[in-house]
């Protein structure tokens, strides 16, 4: 679904959808215009759900500073033992931002690659 302008609305459907379906192990949702509340979605739909192996949110919109979503991956991936491979490019993270995610991966053992590409 990458780069289908999917949007925040489309975006809080498949959430939704994967509340109720573990089957899916890739989700790949990158450049589709999703704003905060649609990776807070995201965000907490893993909290839970450890099925899904691969996510690609890269390059989403924000209409603040988007540091604020790094908290929600960082708990999130605190929890989520089933997440793999993470890519976080373009997400317009600030080195502060970068650390909040990655101090808590000290706790989570299943993350083997997380994409930072293209942050500040």
């Amino acid at each position: 679904m990458n780069g289908n302008q999917i949007q925040t609305e489309g975006i809080m459907a498949i959430v939704d959808f994967l509340f109720s379906n573990k089957g899916l192990l890739e989700l790949d949702v990158a450049d589709n215009e999703i704003n905060h509340d649609g990776i807070i979605g995201i965000t907490s739909l893993l909290n839970w759900n450890n099925t899904l192996e691969v996510l690609n949110v890269a390059n989403p919109i924000y209409t603040s500073i988007g540091q604020e979503t790094a908290i929600h991956f960082a708990k999130m991936l605190e929890v989520n033992r089933g997440i793999e491979k993470l890519s976080l490019a373009k997400h317009g993270f600030t080195c502060d931002a970068i650390y909040t995610i990655t101090e808590h991966l000290l706790r989570q053992s299943k993350l083997r690659v997380l994409d930072l590409t293209g942050n500040r």
